[in-house]
């Protein structure tokens, strides 16, 4: 994270690899989060996810991993934390990347599962029976472009079947 930050504070504005540096530095405090709660290094973790996706692009080849990573960190807050603007801006920037990402993209299948994920949970908050069935969409896409074996089939299955759950 050290390492992280100090790459961040000497590249330039404007250049090119800006956008990955901060949303790698993103990734490292959401990982540090998770690990020990500490609710400062959630917060710069969504800080560093939003300047990644503001300095970059549109049409950037990157810019939905960009949306994808800061969707999740903005759904971890919301769990923790329960403020339903994290979770609407967790879903808007989880439906950006996974319209921005090409079919046939590997990471197609684990963006739509968070996009699903994330929909699933504002249902509970809800009860919008919308956001319901786009949770349920969303994942049965996720679950038919993974292949047999595919190392996250299995969890793609599961978020299925709890989004099939709760509209039972």
């Amino acid at each position: 994270i050290d390492a992280g930050q100090q790459a961040a504070d000497l590249t330039p504005p404007g250049h090119p690899i800006l956008a990955a540096i901060l949303s790698n530095l993103g990734g490292s405090l959401l990982t540090r989060f998770e690990q020990t709660g500490d609710a400062a290094d959630l917060d710069a973790a969504i800080d560093a996810g939003q300047q990644a996706v503001a300095v970059t692009p549109s049409g950037h080849p990157d810019l939905a991993r960009y949306l994808s990573n800061l969707g999740a960190s903005l759904l971890t807050r919301f769990k923790r934390a329960g403020d339903a603007a994290d979770l609407d801006a967790a879903i808007d920037a989880g439906q950006q990347a996974a319209d921005l990402t090409p079919p046939g993209h590997p990471a197609l299948a684990g963006r739509l599962s968070n996009l699903g994920d994330s929909l699933r949970t504002r249902f509970e908050q809800t009860r919008d029976a919308a956001d319901l069935d786009a949770a349920i969409d969303a994942a049965r896409q996720a679950a038919d472009l993974a292949p047999p074996g595919h190392p996250n089939l299995a969890r793609y299955l599961s978020n299925l079947g709890a989004s099939l759950g709760a509209r039972f």
